[in-house]
């Protein structure tokens, strides 16, 4: 017996042949026939665990029958050989979805290896089940059988079933040396027989659950009933007869007279002198005594019986073959018109179901359009309602605004009149006066009318008025410097997890911080900025749920104002002076922080941003409103279209739970995603902590910080071991994106000197790779194990766990579902 493969799933199995039994009767669907396998076992005996686990959903497999298998013969318990392969509609959300199905071209009813064993209620008689049986199975055995009873095993027989009355018929297996053997059942190992048992229609609808049992053996455990059971006559009644009137040889003609004597004479010949199988004698002279059983015999025999010239015998064959073939004939017929019937039955509770089914898709589709007319013409009269009042209120403001306009007119008058008369009376005093200006000289200088134009000017933070300087820190130096902030500020963070922040915000335009809940995303970004020295220049926004697109973060014209307003959260502003800052080669650094950044779409409300970042970095630029908009007056109006600086650092934090969306594509292929798994926020800070001052803390210029970049051909090996991993991913259709592939090269660069090689390799892999990962793609889990034999835990810890703990759910979680 084979060893049971517990851990061994459907996913390990794909391709391999198993051994299974029909779970329930064919039925049809969408014009084919379907029946649900429950696995048994491996084909070379290896036991298998049918779990919804190793089996999802059901721990059942799908097999579509072909046209030539009859439905009618597949019933629960029925043993057949398929090959696996994955379903196609396979869908974890629906339970009869299941993963798995038979292959239908290599489907083989039966085994050519094993033989079912049928279980008795008496020990079988050897005779007696052959001569004639009336044993009934419900579903059709497989080919060759061996039959057990409380004490003896009798075997192997060739199973012969019929459809209509269920019953069952014994012959040799093999013609050519037709014996069979009995052996006590404690002369079998135990180890040679399988046993098997599940509960049959368990999801079927309509019928009621039943327990099958199923025992099967291989053939090779037939040499012991060679060696240790006691052989037994399995000739068909024809070979019996051959054999018989052999004997008669040994008969005088006189004897050959009547069948009396005869049979006499044949008992008391020399039966020595022919080898048979034990119980022949027996059978040939029960044959001899029924002319039921003499007329069935082939013509040959028949014939050689009449030459013997026995009393009565050829008068009598004739008859009762008259006879037989009559009732054989009926009852073939009978057969025939109750198959038809039963046939035409099924076909026409086939023809109802569907009638029932497309009647019930016809009032549903019915139920349904009504439902969407209705909705929708509520919601036009809700819309028309919606314009109409709209309409009303422009109306409304309308005459509001002529009604003011005539009140200002009337105001205006009495001022106006007022001014022409002092415009007349200073002219005249001019022009009284002009002899005496010319003659001083000031009447000789031409009026030069200088357009005076009032520009409201934008209120710069007062940061820009402080010039930065050089720290000349080099950037090992740095990172003590991050390290002593943080550990000052009452915090613990690992120091990969420093040197891994800064170095993705310094080779790319945004970072991502993700994980749960305490693990220091949202300081961790305060406390980089106050190691650069740059904690003014930092920008805190605190994202919204409402949030539906960029005017909820950029702002957005006023047709009415005919003005720029920008949002409330400062981004257009901190922006502009991130450019003002640029212009005037001040050096300044700054951290835009975007706090829960998933709680809205960021595809919506960072539509813009997310558009400038696939844009070099000289081209990036933001269209604040339209050209031709805005006043003179309008201190935006500079800034129309305002570009992004190269000193600008996006910093986002996210948690993941069910009520945050999860990033599209378009967005992970922007970013950098970390998990601080390292990270241990204690909460012990104090005020005195969190405020008191570190001195010595040396500034990083925006200069300086350009500088520790460094470019991709310094990233060594990494690329060659990066493209292997690619090929692999091309195979499932998960390739790298050319945006990803160099800031994966970027960041690898850029860690030289502040991570070990392999260090910075299992880092970028795991926040720029592995987040891109979905469960839909081809091959998911093969794509997985691949992976994970490439990055063991040696050498890329961070990498492979994340592997591993994917490849633990069977593939159906990805990254966003494990961190």
């Amino acid at each position: 017996m084979g060893k049971a493969l517990e851990r061994l799933s459907g996913e390990d199995l794909i391709g391999r042949k198993i051994i299974c039994a029909t779970d329930q009767a064919p039925f049809d669907h969408d014009r084919d026939t379907f029946c649900v396998l429950v696995p048994l076992m491996t084909e070379e005996g290896d036991l298998i665990e049918c779990t919804p686990k190793n089996f999802p959903n059901r721990g059942r497999i799908w097999w579509m029958l072909r046209n030539e298998i009859n439905p009618l013969e597949v019933q629960p318990g029925m043993i057949c050989t398929v090959v696996l392969e994955r379903a196609v509609h396979h869908n974890t959300s629906q339970p009869d979805k299941d993963w798995f199905q038979a292959r239908r071209q290599d489907v083989q009813l039966g085994s050519l290896t094993y033989l079912e064993m049928i279980p008795l209620d008496e020990d079988p008689d050897p005779i007696g089940i052959l001569e004639q049986s009336d044993l009934s199975l419900p579903y059709k055995p497989m080919n060759r059988v061996v039959l057990t009873g409380p004490n003896t095993l009798l075997g192997p027989l060739k199973a012969e079933w019929d459809l209509i009355s269920k019953k069952l018929r014994f012959t040799t297996v093999n013609p050519g040396y037709p014996v069979i053997w009995r052996i006590p059942g404690k002369a079998l190992p135990k180890d040679a027989v399988h046993e098997f048992a599940f509960h049959a229609n368990a999801y079927a609808r309509r019928t009621p659950a039943k327990e099958i049992r199923v025992a099967l053996i291989h053939e090779d455990a037939l040499q012991v009933f060679e060696e240790k059971g006691e052989e037994h006559d399995a000739a068909d009644d024809n070979q019996v007869m051959n054999w018989g009137l052999d004997l008669f040889k040994a008969a005088t003609r006189a004897e050959r007279r009547a069948v009396r004597k005869a049979l006499e004479a044949i008992k008391a010949g020399s039966p020595q002198t022919y080898e048979a199988p034990r119980g022949r004698m027996e059978r040939f002279l029960s044959i001899c005594s029924s002319m039921e059983r003499l007329a069935d015999l082939n013509e040959e025999v028949a014939a050689a019986m009449t030459e013997l010239d026995l009393e009565g015998v050829d008068e009598l064959l004739r008859k009762h073959t008259a006879a037989v073939a009559a009732e054989r004939l009926d009852e073939e017929v009978r057969r025939q018109y109750a198959e038809t019937e039963k046939q035409t039955s099924e076909a026409r509770e086939r023809r109802r179901r569907l009638e029932e089914q497309i009647e019930s898709l016809e009032e549903t589709y019915r139920r349904r359009m009504k439902e969407q007319e209705e909705e929708l013409n509520k919601e036009n009269e809700a819309r028309i309602h919606d314009l109409e009042k709209r309409e009303q209120d422009l109306v409304e403001e309308r005459a509001r605004l002529v009604h003011q306009e005539e009140e200002i007119k009337k105001r205006l008058e009495p001022v106006l009149e007022e001014y022409r008369e002092r415009a007349d009376s200073v002219a005249k005093s001019i022009l009284v006066g002009l002899p005496i200006l010319k003659a001083v000289g000031l009447g000789e200088r031409e009026s030069q009318p200088e357009a005076i134009q009032s520009k409201a000017q934008l209120a710069f933070p007062s940061f820009l008025k402080s010039p930065r300087e050089h720290g000349g820190l080099a950037e090992s130096a740095f990172l003590d410097q991050f390290a002593t902030i943080v550990r000052h500020r009452g915090y613990t963070f690992d120091r990969d997890d420093l040197a891994n922040f800064h170095i993705s915000v310094k080779t790319g335009t945004w970072t991502v911080l993700c994980g749960p809940s305490g693990t220091g995303k949202s300081s961790l970004p305060r406390l980089y900025s106050e190691a650069l020295g740059v904690a003014n220049e930092q920008l805190w926004i605190a994202v919204r749920p409402d949030w539906m697109d960029d005017r909820d973060i950029i702002g957005g014209y006023n047709a009415l104002s005919q003005r720029f307003e920008p949002a409330p959260c400062g981004m257009v502003d901190r922006l502009i002076a991130a450019y003002e800052d640029e212009r005037n080669k001040r050096g300044g650094i700054y951290l835009i922080c975007l706090d829960e950044m998933n709680l809205s779409r960021v595809e919506h409300y960072f539509a813009q941003f997310l558009s400038q970042m696939a844009r070099p970095q000289k081209d990036r630029c933001l269209d604040l409103f339209a050209r031709g908009l805005g006043q003179p007056d309008d201190p935006y109006l500079p800034y129309r279209r305002l570009p992004i600086a190269p000193a600008i650092r996006f910093v986002g934090t996210v948690n993941i739970d069910e009520t945050t969306h999860f990033f599209s594509p378009k967005v992970i292929d922007r970013c950098s995603l970390l998990v601080l798994e390292n990270t241990d926020l204690r909460g012990c800070l104090t005020d005195d902590q969190e405020n008191s001052a570190v001195g010595g803390l040396a500034p990083v210029h925006a200069d300086e910080f350009t500088a520790w970049l460094k470019l991709p051909d310094a990233a060594g090996d990494a690329r060659k071991l990066l493209l292997e991993i690619n090929d692999t991913l091309i195979v499932h259709r998960c390739a790298l994106t050319p945006r990803a592939f160099r800031r994966f090269l970027n960041y690898t660069a850029s860690a030289v000197g502040l991570l070990a090689p392999d260090r910075a390799f299992d880092l970028a892999f795991a926040q720029i790779v592995v987040p891109r990962f979905r469960t839909l793609v081809p091959g998911f889990l093969d794509m997985l194990k691949s992976l994970r034999a490439v990055l063991p835990d040696g050498r890329f810890p961070r990498s492979a766990a994340l592997l591993e703990r994917m490849i633990e759910t069977n593939g159906e979680y990805d990254f966003f579902q494990i961190v």
